[in-house]
């Protein structure tokens, strides 16, 4: 499994400049002299932007739902019904119990048309009902918000509420293992902006999110403490960027973060509050309709209040890159580590790296498969525990008309650990059908 992380973390930072360079022209050539190009028509035009856009995120008039119109907005609702297969419902390494699952989701999404400003609304449900292991079962919520206020013709301000009732994944390694799942309640504000005149750009992100998790009851009748796990995780970001050549901004960035938890000590007798920071040098990409993204190497720290945790400090990187290879075809690939929190025993804090590449390719206007696969790695520090997650996903979507899709996936998931206990594998098939209008 080391082996595995290791040859696609290199296969995947090795082979990420012959991309970047592949978009590139080659110095030292003459060019031809430009020839006049016949004007495009409004259709031609509306075309190529479409083709310039990532594969999976396309919004074809023909195929996309038109909504309704209120006022400045437009609204779109939506109706999606998901039936799940999976092998392993409570992803456990030797009881592995199989079910079906039907999921009932109506969400709906609203976006303003202003000439200046903009206001972008989302809400969902979802009711999980499950055919056999019924204490599986939940009703889950999104709702979301986005405001962007446009100070000056260079200069924006985005400001983001959300509120999220979730379950924790029967893989977690938090997990308690109740009758039922740990329901988990969120609540952010984040507040976002950006000047960017000319050459020089400045860019900022600040938020705060709150987190409760519902107490667990185990098959014996003991309720498990879960609020030693109740905390407000706070940010702040800082990015300056210069354009170098046309397409390539170099950056510095700063970012900070808080953790405190709303007990003094948890269950284990640890203080588990933390602050961290992290430097980063790197590059945003920006070739229209080519590649688009972020590179970037730093350093970064953790500092936990309690001197029993050892301060973590580790180099860092990132990559998020969106490469449209082909006008049909887009590979994207992500790689981060980060410092991830855990309440597990003695571990102050996880130390996780993840890395993914995805293609999705359009094989007709209105079918588009796709695929992906991953790998985490989680360390804990404090002990000599070690994870390996790997994801691997098959996916394909066919709309027939303006109002509905047709969705198949295929998912897998497979933990290796240092620990017997903490390995699994999962196999999920899914069918959708979504309603849009």
């Amino acid at each position: 499994m080391k082996n595995a992380f290791r040859l696609i973390l290199c296969s995947t930072v090795f082979g990420l400049p012959f991309a970047v360079l592949a978009q590139t022209a080659p110095q030292g050539q003459v060019t031809p002299p430009a020839q006049t190009a016949p004007q495009a028509s409004p259709g031609q035009v509306a075309d190529q932007k479409l083709r310039e856009q990532e594969v999976g995120e396309r919004k074809q008039e023909s195929y996309t739902a038109q909504g309704v119109r209120f006022g400045g907005f437009n609204i779109n609702p939506n109706f999606e019904l998901r039936e799940k297969f999976t092998d392993n419902v409570y992803s456990s390494s030797g009881d592995r119990r199989s079910d079906f699952i039907t999921v009932i989701n109506p969400w709906v999404y609203a976006k303003s048309d202003f000439s200046v400003h903009e206001v972008e609304v989302y809400g969902t449900a979802e009711s999980h009902r499950y055919a056999e292991y019924k204490n599986e079962s939940d009703e889950l919520y999104n709702i979301y918000a986005r405001g962007k206020f446009d100070v000056y013709r260079d200069t924006w301000i985005a400001i983001k509420p959300m509120y999220d009732r979730a379950k924790e994944d029967r893989g977690s390694p938090d997990a308690t293992n109740g009758v039922k799942p740990t329901r988990v309640y969120s609540r952010s504000l984040e507040l976002e902006g950006e000047y960017k005149p000319g050459a020089t750009w400045l860019r900022f992100d600040a938020g705060s999110k709150l987190m409760s998790f519902e107490n667990s009851m185990l098959g014996n009748g003991t309720s498990v403490n879960n609020h030693d796990r109740d905390r407000r995780e706070d940010k702040a970001g800082l990015r300056v960027g210069y354009e170098v050549v046309p397409g390539y901004f170099a950056f510095v960035e700063g970012r900070y973060n808080q953790r405190e938890y709303d007990q003094a000590r948890d269950d284990g007798g640890f203080n588990r509050n933390s602050q961290g920071g992290e430097f980063r040098v790197g590059a945003s990409i920006e070739l229209t309709g080519k590649l688009k993204g972020d590179v970037f190497v730093g350093y970064m720290m953790q500092e936990y209040d309690d001197a029993r945790f050892s301060k973590l400090q580790e180099p860092s990187a990132g990559i998020g890159l969106r490469w449209n290879v082909t006008p049909l075809t887009t590979v994207k690939t992500t790689l981060q580590r980060t410092v991830e929190e855990t309440t597990t025993g003695s571990v102050a804090g996880l130390l996780q790296d993840f890395i993914e590449l995805g293609i999705d390719h359009e094989l007709l206007r209105n079918l588009v498969v796709g695929g992906s696969i991953s790998l985490t790695r989680s360390e804990y520090r404090g002990t000599n525990r070690e994870d390996d997650l790997v994801g691997a996903k098959l996916k394909a979507l066919y709309r027939p008309n303006q109002n509905m899709q047709i969705g198949a996936e295929y998912t897998y998931n497979g933990r290796d650990s240092s620990r017997d206990t903490g390995e699994y594998l999962t196999n999920t098939l899914m069918a959708k059908v979504v309603l849009s209008y």
